[in-house]
């Protein structure tokens, strides 16, 4: 492997094992790293279902851009619920968009509601395992973590 092609694949390398992908940040590196991969023989590698790699490339550059986009909205939400504190009915309509605050309330609860609750969650999990629980629904979705 020449020069020009071990810098990359050492950014890949070190990027993949020290980056948690849950949840991924956005990166000036991403592009760098889709190159490396598109380059490297962990591309090579295909899927079994996919011949063209692609749509994983694709699906990291989204969870990046998401990522990028979640950290912007967290840093505008303080601001815009000060505002909207300060609006006649805690309400403010722009654009077509009704902007409202809204309140989430959390409890602690008593020793003996967290043993009842303790108490359910062993009665379910003894429920799954001798079959008495109905499974109802099982959802798949892709996890994309560091490999190493």
């Amino acid at each position: 492997m020449d020069a020009a092609m071990s810098a990359p694949k050492e950014q890949l390398t070190h990027l993949l094992q020290h980056v948690d992908w849950k949840p991924v940040t956005a990166s000036p590196f991403l592009g760098e790293v889709l190159w490396a991969i598109s380059r490297s023989n962990l591309y090579a590698n295909a899927m079994r279902y996919l011949d063209d790699l692609s749509p994983i490339e694709r699906y990291l550059e989204l969870k990046d851009r998401r990522a990028a986009i979640d950290a912007e909205l967290d840093a505008l939400k303080p601001l815009i619920t000060a505002a909207l504190m300060e609006e006649d009915g805690e309400q403010y309509d722009f654009a077509g968009f009704r902007f409202s605050l809204h309140r989430r309330k959390s409890y602690a609860y008593s020793d003996r509601v967290k043993a009842l609750e303790q108490q359910l969650r062993a009665l379910k999990k003894q429920e799954e395992r001798n079959g008495l629980a109905e499974l109802v629904k099982q959802t798949a979705y892709p996890v994309v973590r560091s490999a190493s």
